[in-house]
């Protein structure tokens, strides 16, 4: 799973990070203002970078406003781009918050970071999300926490964060939070 996280950087910035793929030729960074007020800004490539990047600051930005962004990885093959991963869409407040939604500092898990099922066996995964300012309510703009899984396969996941074994093997669930902060969770089926 592919995931770039996006924190307050001053006033003014966000930072955007994700971690270096191998294989890849570079990163895309698609940008944009948050959806408020009933207008819709759609998400626009503002910046690529190379194989060697692995964030880019956001500069000149609103004060207490929330944005959204996503990372497209990407190689050449026989001359022509080939998309090799997507992160999902983060939302991010400048100075880590609004007046009344600030961001997310961190995942916590309250369960195991792993888990061995039965094939057809379940289990729920208990997280929770680390806010930057207690007294303030979270980005509303996407679920408080998402789940993925790295192979369908092996296991699915749920919005509740329940996962359910399907057949033999392992795979990762992520959890990440709306603006990208992320926790893992190994999960073995046998």
């Amino acid at each position: 799973m592919f995931v770039a996280g996006m924190k307050a950087s001053g006033k003014h910035s966000l930072k955007l990070t994700w971690p270096k793929v191998s294989g890849a030729k570079g990163y895309d960074v698609y940008f944009a203002r948050c959806n408020s007020g009933g207008k819709t800004y759609k998400l626009k490539k503002v910046k690529t970078l190379g194989a060697n990047a692995g964030g880019w600051k956001l500069s000149g930005l609103e004060k207490r406003v929330s944005y959204k962004a996503l990372v497209k990885v990407w190689k050449r093959v026989k001359g022509k781009k080939v998309i090799l991963a997507t992160s999902p869409v983060v939302h991010a407040y400048t100075y880590g918050c609004s007046r009344r939604h600030t961001n997310a500092k961190a995942v916590k898990l309250k369960s195991a970071k792993k888990v061995t099922l039965k094939t057809s066996g379940k289990s729920r995964i208990r997280a929770s999300v680390v806010k930057l300012h207690p007294s303030l309510k979270l980005n509303d703009h996407t679920a408080v926490l998402r789940y993925y899984t790295s192979d369908k396969r092996v296991a699915t996941v749920n919005a509740g964060g329940v996962i359910r074994a399907r057949r033999k093997g392992r795979c990762t669930v992520t959890i990440i939070t709306s603006n990208g902060m992320s926790a893992t969770v190994e999960v073995r089926v046998k």
